[in-house]
């Protein structure tokens, strides 16, 4: 309001006059005391507003103070000021809190607390409220100078309940003159000299009144500080432009610019310069002229907030010292830390632990987790200043599995980059598909290798195009089943693992759908089923037969980009177009509604022993909640930490832990629980950042397939 800095305006005059200009009004009208049980050791100041401000409601208010601790002269830190309303409650932490309040008489507190839990306090009274009438003045503006003689020009707007009151009755006087005018728009000069003029109104209806004053000068010397704004904050170091109007006739007239803590600071009407000293500064622009031949002053003054730029906390966990520190599962591990600010010193006390894989949090300079499980342990400590800017350091440890051995292993199979690695179900160790064989590595590390004319896929298929996909089952009609997905066709395998046998369905698909490209295949009983960019193709292992579907029987895209099995149940499609349930029991096919999912062009579906099913697209993974008709996404990605949003793989394991292949980012680990994605990349061991499958081995081992090699990954 107009009003309330007129006030606080007329009690820097006052002060002034009163303590030989030192400055400093705010503080004789603010409040200062010291309680709490300390016996007077913390001296408490509220230096803004004054006491007895009051304010319209929606005004933002500026509320500025300090504590002292007498014992050891030292300032109280800004996080340990807090300041609260009787009938608002806590409004803000720190030296300056900018506010608004609702309406009401409030007692303002400035509680400051020392370390040792020793405090005090000072209190205001502020009132805000809608007044009867609200009367402000338009022109002139506060503080305007006029030469002698000029005609000026008020205008004053009066509002009742937000509404202009034209019936209102208006006067307009000068506290030098008396009144000099009526009606809400006056044109008149005034004699010279300095003013305080009111605009009173009245409304004839109830005879409820209100005003508003302004001060002007007429005549000379007269001086208008313009630049910078009262009450205008500034960053330390920052350079300010101080400019004045003048009114004299004196051309050896000058201007004097003064701090009330720097001291002078310039000469002339315009001043570019640095203050000195960071904090609340009254400045004074004192213009000396000669008028009749005598000297003659004329001062004008604004109050200014020149503040150090906020620094975030220097958060650093010092033990560990650095990221790679390896440790045994079951092993106990504590992190140490600290938070110091530059403004509210040390502040470790209110910082706050996370280990990003658990969710796990903790407070303080040290965090323990107990008995840690195998593998990567990234934990965050994080701190808030006063202002809210953060401070951050993270820190990775290894955890190897129980019983000794690598936290992670690599090998390289030839053919090229892996594009799909699994699990053999008889846990006699692993396969992997390359561009241009099929590896078997068994768990006493021979490796067996077949090639495309191995797998019965050169001839019909054209001789070329790089093995996709793998999945393996055992206890069919068949025994266990290896079926491989590839550019030129599908080969369905059983037999020892060193000596299979195998029967590949290349021509046959490119017959019925038109592609021999198989991106991804499953297997569920007896039943095949491979994915391609035109449908699906369905093999019978147990009686040889085969069928196919397109779009046209699910509604939706030909293009299937993954497929996972549900034991008992059907298979699930990753579709261009969203979800899509296969009953090959029943032949028959259900859309699941795509409302809630970010993209409807899914990469890869997969389900975990708990039941629950997933999916993965260009921006992230989501969960399909709920049953038919109820059925509900939930979405995640680069919100929860996801720092390369292609998901090309996804599995879940037997905690409901979901992990993932990116194409970049590396490979990650995420427990919806918690709802952090933990990354897992080269700086861990991975060969490459580039993952193109996942899937869990029996032993719960994560098989990763990189363009630059296999990675088992045994940790948690």
């Amino acid at each position: 309001m107009r009003e309330s800095k007129i006030v606080l305006f007329t009690a820097l005059l006052a002060f002034t006059v009163a303590c030989g200009d030192k400055g400093g009004g705010d503080l004789q009208d603010g409040g200062s005391g010291s309680d709490g049980g300390g016996g007077g050791l913390i001296e408490v100041t509220i230096d803004r507003p004054a006491t007895g401000s009051s304010f319209a409601p929606g005004d933002t208010i500026t509320f500025i103070g300090s504590g002292l601790d007498t014992r050891t002269s030292t300032a109280v830190p800004n996080a340990n000021l807090v300041w609260s309303s009787d009938l608002a409650g806590q409004i803000g932490i720190g030296p300056q809190v900018r506010t608004a309040l609702p309406e009401g008489a409030h007692v303002i507190t400035l509680t400051a607390s020392a370390d040792d839990g020793t405090s005090g306090s000072a209190t205001i009274d502020v009132s805000v409220a809608v007044p009867p009438l609200e009367v402000t003045i338009r022109n002139p503006n506060d503080r305007d100078i006029f030469p002698s003689g000029q005609t000026i020009d008020f205008d004053c707007r009066v509002r009742l309940g937000g509404n202009l009151l034209a019936t209102a009755e208006v006067t307009w006087s000068s506290d030098v003159s008396g009144q000099i005018g009526i009606g809400p728009q006056i044109t008149t000069a005034v004699v010279d000299g300095t003013h305080l003029i009111s605009c009173n109104a009245t409304d004839p209806a109830t005879g409820d009144t209100g005003s508003d004053s302004i001060r002007i000068t007429v005549g000379e010397p007269a001086i208008r500080i313009n630049n910078p704004g009262n009450g205008s904050t500034h960053t330390f170091g920052d350079t300010i432009t101080f400019d004045a109007n003048t009114i004299t006739s004196d051309p050896a007239a000058t201007v004097t610019w003064t701090s009330d803590v720097d001291g002078q600071i310039g000469v002339g009407p315009t001043v570019t310069t640095q203050l000195a000293t960071a904090g609340t500064h009254v400045i004074r622009a004192t213009l000396s002229a000669l008028v009749g031949g005598l000297p003659a002053t004329a001062t004008d003054q604004i109050t200014l907030d020149y503040v150090r730029a906020n620094q975030p906390p220097n958060v650093t966990i010092t033990d560990p010292a650095a990221d790679g520190t390896t440790i045994s599962a079951g092993t106990d591990l504590t992190f140490t830390g600290t938070a110091i600010d530059p403004e509210d010193g040390d502040i470790t006390a209110t910082a706050t632990w996370t280990d990003v894989a658990t969710g796990q949090t903790g407070s303080g300079g040290s965090f323990t987790l107990t008995g840690v499980s195998a593998g990567k342990i990234e934990v965050e400590l994080v701190a808030f200043d006063a202002n809210g800017a953060r401070g951050r350091d993270t820190r990775v440890v290894y955890v190897d599995p129980a019983g000794g051995g690598p936290l992670i292993t690599t090998s390289q199979p030839t053919g090229g980059p892996v594009n799909d690695a699994t699990t053999d179900p008889a846990g006699r160790g692993d396969w992997a598909v390359t561009d241009q064989t099929l590896t078997f590595t068994a768990t006493d590390g021979t490796v067996t290798t077949y090639n495309r004319a191995d797998l019965g896929l050169a001839t019909g298929g054209g001789g070329g195009g790089p093995l996709n996909a793998i999945a393996t089952a055992s206890g069919t009609t068949n025994g266990t089943l290896i079926v491989i997905g590839s550019d030129s066709g599908l080969s369905i395998c059983s037999g020892p693992a060193d000596a299979l046998t195998c029967t590949a369905y290349d021509t046959q698909i490119s017959q019925d759908l038109g592609t021999n490209n198989v991106d991804a295949v499953a297997i569920e009983g007896d039943i095949v089923v491979a994915a391609t960019n035109n449908g699906i193709f369905v093999v019978d292992t147990a009686t040889g037969n085969t069928s196919t579907f397109d779009g046209g029987d699910w509604n939706g895209s030909d293009n299937v980009n993954d497929v996972a099995a549900e034991a008992g149940a059907g298979f699930w499609l990753a579709t261009d177009s969203g979800l899509v349930f296969y009953d090959h029991v029943n032949g028959t096919f259900d859309r699941i509604p795509n409302d809630g999912l970010p993209e409807t062009q899914l990469d890869a579906v997969t389900i975990g022993p708990d039941g629950s099913l997933w999916v993965a697209f260009d921006g992230g993974i989501a969960r399909l909640d709920g049953s038919p008709g109820t059925y509900q996404w939930t979405a995640f990605g680069e919100a929860e930490g996801l720092t390369e949003p292609a998901v090309n793989d996804i599995v879940v394991d037997a905690n409901g832990v979901v992990w993932g292949a990116t194409d970049g980012g590396g490979a990650f680990r995420f427990d919806p629980a918690v709802g952090t994605f933990l990354m897992i990349t080269t700086a861990d061991g991975l060969p490459s950042n580039v993952v193109n499958s996942v899937t869990i081995a029996p032993g719960g081992e994560k098989v990763f397939g990189t363009d630059q090699g296999v990675a088992v990954w045994y940790g948690e």
